[in-house]
Order: C-alpha cells, then sequence, then structure tokens
C-alpha cells in the first residue's frame, strides 16, 4: 500500500513543487524514492517535506503492522531515536530558563553518585558530547558484557562506577555519548522533581498540541496505535516484532510526522517556556572544544552544509526504527523520514528529496590535474588514532572515498580541487568538505577532512602500511585489559587460514584482514589495530580502548 501526496494546509493536490528550486511532479519523486516496484505489503516508511510552514508533501509506502494491515500516515506513532537529544535538551534550557540550573553547573552538583572524574564536566559538556564519558553501550561492546539493565539510569550509574575512564581529557573532543544524555535526563528529573516523560509532556508536548508523542521508558513493542518493529533477516524476510526498552534521554520519545511537523514549525516561532527566541538560537547554536574548534553539534542538533546549503539535522535509530530529520533554515524547508524496518533507509530517503527539490551547484573549482599525476598513488585505506577507518580507491575514472570491505553501498566521489603542492593535494568531497593529502618524503602519509559518515569533525586519517603485518605467530595469544578486568584471546586455525578473536571461552569471531596490522570483526560490527604488544578497539564513539599481550 502506498500513499502520496501534497498538503498545503489541507490536502489538496497539485503536480509539481512550484515552490521548490526544480519542477519535479510528486509521481517523479515517488518514483525517486521507491523505485520501480516498490514492497507495498512489506514494514515501510514515511516521509514529509515541511515548506513555509505548511506539510507540502506526504508519501508512505508499506505498513505499520503487517498482520493488521495498519497503513502509514501522518499520525501513525514511531520511535525518532536519538532525535530524542532535541527534546532533551529543550528540556534543560527550559529550566536554566526558569532559573533552577545553569548549563555550566558541575554535573556532581546534580547526580553526586557518579564517580570522581579529572577534570570537572558541566552540562554544557554533556549537551554537545565533549565530557569524554564514555557511551557505557558501546564500551559494553567492546568488552563483550552488555546488558539489559544498561538501558535504565541505575543500571546506567552502576557501570559508569565500575568504568569511569574517559576518552580524553573534558573538552579536547567531540565524542557522541547516549550515556551522557541519559545523565541529563536524570538531571532533569533531579531538578523538575518530575519524571522525564511528564515534564516533556507538560512543559514541550502539550504547549506545542503535539497530541500524540510521548516519553516513556517502559518496555515497546505494540505502540497505542498498533505500529511495531520488524527486524529484517539476511534472506530479506522479516522476524517477529520484539520487546525492548529505551535509553531514556538518549532516546525514548514517540511522535508522529504531523507531530514533527509541530515541533519544525517552533523553530521560526517559539511557543516554549518565556517564548523567546533566544532558546532557539541556544538550542542549535554549535559547542566547542577547549581549543575553540567548533564540533559542529549544538543542543541535539547537528550543523553541516549539505551540499553547499547550511543545514540542521539529527538522525535516530532505535529498536528498528530509524528516522532522519534534516531542516534547510535559509529556505524553510525541512524534510523528515522514518520506517520499521531496515528494508527501506530514512537517511537515503531524505538524500533523494533534497536532491530532487533543490537545485544544487554542480560546479566545482576544479581544474586539470599536474601531468604525469597518477591518482592511484593515493589509493589505500586510511586510519584515526581511535579506528575509524576509510579507504581511497581508484574506480573507472573517479577517485572515491569509502568504508572498506564494501561494508556500506554509500561512498564520496572526490573532485580535485586544484589545489597541488609539495605537502598537500587538495579535494573535495560529495558535500563539498576538503579532503586534504598529506606528502611526505615523495609519498601520501594521510589526509585531513572535515566530514564522516554523519557527524562532522576535524579528523587525520593517516595511511595504513599494507606491508606491517604483525606475524601471525607473535599475534596469537591471550590479551587482558586491566582497568577493566577484561581478558579476550586471539587464535589461528591453520586449515582455515583463519584468525579468531575469543571472548568466551566457547564462543569465537572471525578476525577479517583489512589492511596491515588492521581487522575487523564483522559480528561486533569494529576494528581491532595490533601492535607488538597489544591490540586497540575503538571507534567513532571510544578512544583506545586496549588490551595489553599477557607475557
Amino acid at each position: 500500500m502506498k500513499f502520496s501526496f501534497f498538503v498545503i494546509g489541507l490536502i489538496c493536490w497539485f503536480d509539481t513543487f512550484a515552490q521548490f528550486e526544480t519542477d519535479i511532479t510528486y509521481r517523479q519523486l515517488d518514483s525517486i524514492i521507491y523505485g520501480i516496484n516498490p514492497d507495498t505489503e512489506a514494514p515501510g516508511m514515511g516521509a514529509i517535506v515541511i515548506k513555509d510552514d505548511s506539510i507540502v508533501y506526504f508519501t508512505s509506502t508499506g505498513y505499520a503492522n503487517t498482520k493488521r494491515k495498519l497503513p502509514i500516515g501522518l499520525y501513525t506513532q514511531y520511535n525518532i531515536g536519538s532525535i530524542t537529544k532535541m527534546f532533551t535538551t529543550t528540556a534543560i534550557l527550559l529550566l536554566e530558563e526558569e532559573g533552577n540550573l545553569k548549563r555550566t553547573d558541575e554535573i556532581h552538583q546534580y547526580i553526586p553518585e557518579l564517580p570522581a572524574y579529572p577534570q570537572p564536566i558541566t552540562i554544557n559538556h554533556l549537551l554537545g558530547h565533549t565530557s569524554g564519558i564514555r557511551d557505557h553501550f558501546e564500551v559494553a561492546s567492546f568488552l563483550f558484557n552488555y546488558n539489559k539493565k544498561l538501558v535504565s539510569f541505575e543500571g546506567m550509574l552502576n557501570y559508569q562506577n565500575e568504568f569511569p575512564e574517559l576518552n580524553t581529557n573534558t573538552g579536547e573532543s567531540f565524542a557522541y555519548s547516549n550515556t551522557g544524555y541519559m545523565l541529563l535526563a536524570l538531571i532533569i528529573e533531579k531538578v523538575s522533581n518530575q519524571s522525564y516523560e511528564s515534564y516533556l509532556a507538560e512543559n514541550i508536548f502539550k504547549p506545542l498540541g503535539m497530541e500524540n508523542s510521548f516519553a516513556t521508558r517502559e518496555k515497546q513493542k505494540y505502540l497505542a496505535d498498533g505500529t511495531t518493529n520488524y527486524p529484517q533477516k539476511t534472506n530479506g524476510k522479516f522476524k517477529k516484532p520484539f520487546e525492548y526498552y529505551d535509553a531514556l534521554g538518549a532516546t525514548g520519545v514517540y511522535a508522529t510526522l504531523y507531530d514533527m511537523y509541530l515541533w519544525d514549525k517552533n523553530f521560526y516561532n517559539n511557543k516554549l517556556g518565556k517564548q523567546s527566541q533566544s532558546l532557539i538560537d541556544t538550542l542549535q547554536h554549535s559547542f566547542a572544544l577547549n581549543s575553540g574548534e567548533s564540533v559542529n553539534y549544538g543542543c541535539g542538533i547537528i550543523e553541516k552544509k549539505y551540499r553547499g546549503k547550511i543545514a540542521y539535522e539529527h538522525s535516530g535509530g532505535w529498536g528498528y526504527y530509524l528516522t532522519q530529520y534534516r531542516r534547510f533554515p535559509d529556505e524553510h524547508i525541512s524534510v523528515i523520514a522514518w520506517n520499521n524496518s531496515d528494508n527501506y533507509s530514512p537517511f537515503t530517503t531524505a538524500d533523494k528529496i533534497c536532491n530532487a527539490i533543490f537545485k544544487f551547484d554542480t560546479t566545482k573549482t576544479m581544474s586539470d590535474m599536474l601531468p604525469g599525476f597518477n591518482q592511484k598513488t593515493l589509493e589505500g585505506i586510511y586510519i584515526t588514532n581511535n579506528n575509524l577507518i576509510r579507504e581511497v580507491k581508484v574506480k573507472g575514472d573517479s577517485l572515491i572515498l569509502r568504508l572498506p570491505l564494501q561494508q556500506s553501498a554509500r561512498f564520496h566521489n572526490l573532485t580535485y580541487a586544484g589545489s597541488f603542492r609539495d605537502s598537500i593535494i587538495t579535494y573535495v568531497d560529495s558535500l563539498n568538505n576538503p579532503v586534504v593529502f598529506i606528502k611526505s618524503a615523495g609519498r601520501v602519509v594521510g589526509f585531513k577532512w572535515q566530514g564522516g559518515e554523519y557527524f562532522v569533525a576535524n579528523r587525520y586519517y593517516s595511511k595504513i602500511d599494507e606491508n606491517h603485518i604483525i606475524p601471525t605467530k607473535k599475534l596469537t595469544g591471550k590479551y587482558e585489559n586491566g582497568q577493566q578486568n577484561k581478558k579476550v584471546k586471539i587464535s589461528y586455525k591453520k586449515y582455515r587460514h583463519q584468525l579468531y578473536l575469543r571472548n568466551f571461552i566457547f564462543y569465537k569471531m572471525k578476525m577479517e584482514h583489512v589492511c596491515g596490522n588492521v581487522y575487523y570483526l564483522p559480528e561486533y560490527q569494529f576494528y581491532v589495530r595490533a601492535e607488538s604488544d597489544k591490540i586497540i578497539l575503538g571507534d567513532d564513539w571510544i578512544f583506545n580502548l586496549t588490551y595489553t599481550k599477557n607475557k
């Protein structure tokens, strides 16, 4: 079942997006979003486009509940996942507006149960993901001790006290942390003397008329309107709906496309608290590191450029619901898409819609490469100090930037930007972010990139030496993380020519060789960097969690 129409005030029918930069029809846009044969009997997706305070386009396909044949509409409830963070931060700003807290307050003032950290951590540090507090869900994955108790405030605090180490010194780096936002929800409860759920309902949902939105810490499976989730199997079929808990504050808000439209309108005409524009300005103003460098992240809002246009956005994923919310403030246009399984991608859908309704400047500052320059010298796999991996590869006549081992179909085309000096070669990615390759002693040693799959941050990726491989005999053995008192073992099966990492006696995971001394664990979807006497785990959220080899 597939629906699509334009909505201006009440539902009206139009053939073209006359109010946009292109003349695409809604039928053409449907074709771009779904392809030729959308699966209308499976779990589905809904999307809207907002322009100047009105929903001007709505489309959906599939079902909110396949058994009951419930179509997806403007009032279908769904889990907005990490977009919850916008509501958590708004609650903090409202409490500050009321004089009940200051964002510069140290967090132990409200949560004395937390362990002592090396430096003071303020509410602002939590809001901007610069506290250094590790995401305890990710830590638990790396330590192979994830459990359901971690979604509760009590479980989160217990885990913080058991594993208090920070990623880096406070304020020195950006690292996304669901733990930080659960701490903010706990602060909201302690300051307001209300539950997180009731504070949001009373101070945000009700004033904005978001009648079908709510926050909950209760176990979810079927929502009040019957909507549910459908995990997808590797064979493309769908599993039965399952129950799950939210990480309140980081996730936990449920809304509808119509209610998110009401939320979007409030950015232009604030109806919350004292109804001041300063609350909105603070909400979307990006934080900075100690160095003064912007982290391009405000109060639950990512600030970035989408193909040259300023955009504020956030994505969400929890309980197999996925959501993308993107707002273009200069154009007064927003795009919101969600789904209840992973057969459709709201992230790709939002990109397709944006690419179709805007006229982007497709011209680049590209100039001819120097005669005799071989782009293949840039090929290779690159890594950050916390194990973010990217591959640069020549594909046909194009240079592309992607995840290695073809872990994602998404990639960036790199366009030469006309800058070629002894030490640097500058390209731009698909979103016009610069990619600056660094040369030393005549060879490429790395690149700087203010971009990524999602978050915008300046990072340096060093080129992996593909010839630097730790010998198998030296790599195998037992390793221990002393701070977390966790042990793992690396073993090698000759007849399979395969390395395995064991985190339990009877359980082993394949270690896929990426390049040089770097391996990938597909079951946990993270990388292992091997050195002479240790292995280092890490990703975008966790820096340098180290296991040292037993002697």
